[in-house]
């Protein structure tokens, strides 16, 4: 019978349980639209997997392998890829909100992505592409960003301790009250990017291009501005007690109260 009682429901228990696919060999396989809800993938092979709108909410998938893989538009909510591989992995238009991501992504595409609260300390992100981004509250702290292309990225908020943006795009990105004391930004681009209250003590900005860059209210304290260029950029009330701006071009800046 089994069709009343606990009996009845235990084909609904067993459909619904959490997958347990700890170190399974998922390579290139397609699981578009499934529903992989608390899932235990650690350590899965998810290489060129097709993960296209994949519910893996609370998913752990801690040093799991997804190089290659496609994410697009899935829902990584509270997810755990903590030590995972997302190397040249497509999460364009993720949902990564929460997810702990202190993962290897390199060249990993994440344009789109939301990534509010994500915890991505330390993680490797060279080369990786966040245009449009929603990193809002993420923390970046210790990151390694170098190269990374981050136009018109949301940072508000973010926490920047230590990471490294060296030659980084971030022009048009939003770093209102972000924390970046101690980061590295050499050489990078910050052209329009918006930095208001941020905190930029003791930051490496040499040679940084800050054209029309708002920096309003900002603490730049002890920062290294050697060669930066900041023409038309915005440094009202700004402070700049020890920072270092020889040879920076300074023309046309809006330095009123600073």
């Amino acid at each position: 019978d089994g069709t009343d009682g606990t009996n009845g429901t235990n084909g609904t228990d067993a459909q619904s349980a959490p997958f347990d696919l700890f170190e399974a060999n998922l390579y290139a396989v397609s699981l578009v639209l499934m529903d992989l809800r608390d899932a235990n993938l650690s350590y899965a092979v998810l290489s060129y997997a097709d993960l296209r709108y994949t519910d893996l909410t609370g998913a752990n998938l801690s040093y799991a392998y997804l190089n290659n893989a496609n994410l697009t538009g899935a829902n990584l909510l509270y997810a755990d890829l903590s030590g995972a591989n997302l190397s040249s992995a497509d999460l364009i238009g993720a949902d990564l909100r929460y997810a702990d991501l202190r993962a290897v992504m390199r060249s990993t595409i994440l344009d789109n992505a939301d990534l509010s609260n994500a915890d991505l300390t330390g993680a490797y992100l060279r080369y990786a592409f966040l245009q449009n981004t929603n990193l809002t509250g993420a923390n970046l702290s210790y990151a390694y960003l170098g190269n990374a292309g981050l136009t018109n990225a949301n940072l508000t908020g973010a926490d920047l301790l230590y990471a490294d943006l060296r030659f980084a795009d971030l022009s048009g990105a939003y770093l209102t009250g972000a924390d970046m004391r101690d980061a590295n930004l050499y050489r990078a681009n910050l052209s329009s990017a918006t930095l208001s209250n941020a905190n930029l003590s003791n930051i490496d900005l040499t040679g940084a291009v800050m054209r029309s860059t708002f920096l309003d209210n900002a603490d730049l304290s002890n920062a290294d501005l050697t060669g930066a260029y900041l023409k038309y950029a915005f440094l009202q009330n700004t402070n700049l007690t020890g920072a270092n701006l020889s040879y920076a071009n300074l023309s046309y800046a809006y330095l009123n109260n600073a």
